[in-house]
């Protein structure tokens, strides 16, 4: 438990540094467009915006705890959305990375499992190789896309089968993932709903570079 909290915790950090590399040139503007004002004014809030990390952190807290809360990363999508339209990005765009992201990069889910997969490994002192991890890996990132939707101890079901597939013994783990699991499904959903709202920020066209080009069009 303590290991997935810490691997969830650097997760986060990791994402966070991502979205804030991609979105550190915007100006956060609710119900309002980017750059319909002058040029000057523009590049003057970029400034500003370039040195508000606290701003990232602020956006990538609210999606972790609003889906903590709801135990679910599913249940953020709307607030996503809003976000990355306040932020510029086009709504079509955005609507189509996250609802993917959310639905097949299952990062929380996954993490999970392998967390759970090398925990068994050591506790039955079971000898790997690197086809039996690649197998792991394989099978945590289809059993994560299999569990979209699921929450708390609707998962364990789909976890077992992975485990089985591998040869550990399922019934002493059973206990465990029962006791725990309750609790760490919450940093499940959390960190499902941060590293969908970093990856979107690449799938869509960044709204400055976008106008950078623009104005360099014109200016030629």
């Amino acid at each position: 438990a303590i290991t997935f909290i810490v691997a969830v915790i650097v997760l986060f950090m990791l994402s966070t540094g991502v979205f804030h590399m991609r979105t550190n040139r915007l100006v956060y503007r609710e119900g309002a467009e980017i750059y319909d004002e002058s040029i000057g004014k523009v590049e003057s809030k970029n400034k500003e915006a370039s040195a508000n990390l606290s701003r990232s952190i602020s956006i990538m807290s609210r999606a972790f705890t609003s889906a903590m809360t709801a135990s679910s990363s599913l249940a953020t999508y709307s607030m996503l959305t809003r976000d990355l339209k306040n932020l510029g990005f086009e709504s079509e765009e955005s609507e189509t990375a996250l609802s993917l992201n959310l639905i097949l990069a299952r990062t929380g889910g996954m993490l999970y499992m392998i967390v759970v997969i090398v925990f068994s490994w050591n506790l039955f002192n079971i000898d790997t190789s690197i086809s039996l991890i690649t197998k792991a890996v394989a099978l945590s990132l289809l059993l994560g896309v299999a569990t979209a939707g699921l929450a708390g101890l609707a998962t364990i079901p789909v976890l077992i089968i992975g485990i089985a597939e591998l040869g550990i013994p399922t019934e002493p783990l059973l206990l465990i993932l029962v006791a725990l699991d309750p609790l760490l499904s919450y940093f499940r959903a959390g960190t499902g709903a941060v590293t969908a709202m970093a990856v979107s920020t690449f799938a869509c066209e960044n709204p400055h570079e976008s106008h950078q080009e623009g104005m360099t069009t014109q200016t030629q």
